[in-house]
């Protein structure tokens, strides 16, 4: 007979215990594989601290850092672990931006970045961080500085001394280099001393010039001159000043004439001056007999004279910087070993301070 539906032989029968601890195993051995591999994916999934990890933390903060400085309107500190700059208008406010990047120079300490006094880490854990700054220099103008009046030639002897009286047909000139600071670029005269008298009548004119040389003797190019009138002299020698405002400025090879010119009186002065042994150097007396047309040195002879006048000498050169580029050096802490290098093209060149 055929059981019915419902009847108790139709039914599914259960695990036995057997069927039912190899199903325990199995799923055993499936759970722990399954493990290891959850294991095994989280190791490999970077958790800060690793060389790749470290060195992708570093390059995105270097790669910060170039987009920000590159643009820079200008540098206000520069150390070798901290920068300051600033950076055109950001957020609309219409005003330049600051940044700033430091690090402490303490390993282990992170790079920071300071925006418009907001501080944030961009590398954690930086073991090296150096800057180095390549800026261009550019030198100024040359400016020039004159002298107070200082002492430019003396010579004033004490022996063998004469007297050389200015007549119609007897003039003097008196040719000299004057010694001059080693950096000087030009001179001019501003004051000559020299000991004179009257001679007869006081009532004579002499023209004290100064002129430009043909060699050692004068040339008929009167730079300035002054009138020595024989009223305002006595009998005895006195040192007379004759000052000069006007002269034109002469190079520091250049040499010059004191002329003693005659112009009224039988003899318009007397002058005093040695008549041998002359030790005077780079100076040579010279007398003309013929109203200044030819000129004759006279061997071992000297006006008694001093010369002031003021001297031009060029200023410190001065300099600007502009920064060019930074080079920059950076480690991070979970690689002892690779360090990231570049340079940065800084694009407007802004003025910093030197050298």
């Amino acid at each position: 007979m055929t059981p019915r539906p419902n009847h108790p032989a139709r039914r599914a029968r259960g695990f036995t215990l057997v069927e039912v601890l190899v199903s325990m195993a199995i799923m055993t051995i499936l759970l722990l594989a399954a493990n290891s591999a959850i294991v095994v994916a989280a190791r490999a999934v970077p958790d800060g601290r690793g060389r790749s990890s470290s060195i992708l933390s570093a390059a995105r903060g270097m790669d910060q850092l170039a987009a920000d400085i590159a643009s820079a309107s200008s540098v206000t500190q520069m150390t070798a672990t901290s920068v300051t700059f600033n950076v055109p208008d950001r957020n609309g406010d219409g005003s330049a931006e600051q940044i700033m990047y430091s690090w402490t120079g303490y390993p282990g300490q992170p790079l920071m970045r300071k925006f418009n006094g907001s501080s944030v880490s961009i590398v954690p854990g930086v073991t090296e961080f150096a800057l180095a700054y390549d800026k261009r220099a550019t030198a100024a103008a040359t400016t020039y500085t004159e002298s107070a009046e200082m002492l430019l030639y003396s010579y004033n002897p004490t022996t063998s001394l004469g007297d050389a009286t200015v007549q119609s047909n007897s003039w003097f000139a008196q040719y000299f280099i004057p010694t001059l600071p080693a950096s000087a670029t030009s001179w001019r005269v501003t004051r000559v001393q020299l000991m004179v008298a009257k001679r007869s009548n006081a009532v004579g004119q002499t023209q004290v010039q100064l002129r430009t040389t043909s060699g050692t003797t004068p040339t008929s190019a009167v730079l300035e001159e002054t009138a020595l009138m024989e009223s305002t002299l006595t009998s005895s020698y006195v040192w007379k000043d004759f000052n000069y405002t006007n002269l034109v400025t002469l190079p520091p090879s250049a040499g010059m004439c004191i002329v003693l010119k005659w112009i009224s009186d039988t003899e318009s002065c007397d002058t005093r001056y040695q008549t041998s042994g002359s030790t005077a150097a780079n100076a040579v007396f010279l007398k003309s007999t013929d109203g200044g047309s030819t000129w004759t040195p006279q061997t071992g002879q000297s006006l008694l004279f001093y010369v002031y006048g003021k001297v031009k000498t060029p200023d410190p050169v001065v300099y600007t910087y502009n920064l060019r580029t930074i080079n920059i050096t950076l480690r991070g802490a979970g690689d002892t070993s690779a360090r990231l290098n570049t340079s940065i093209r800084i694009q407007n060149e802004p003025l910093v301070t030197g050298p």
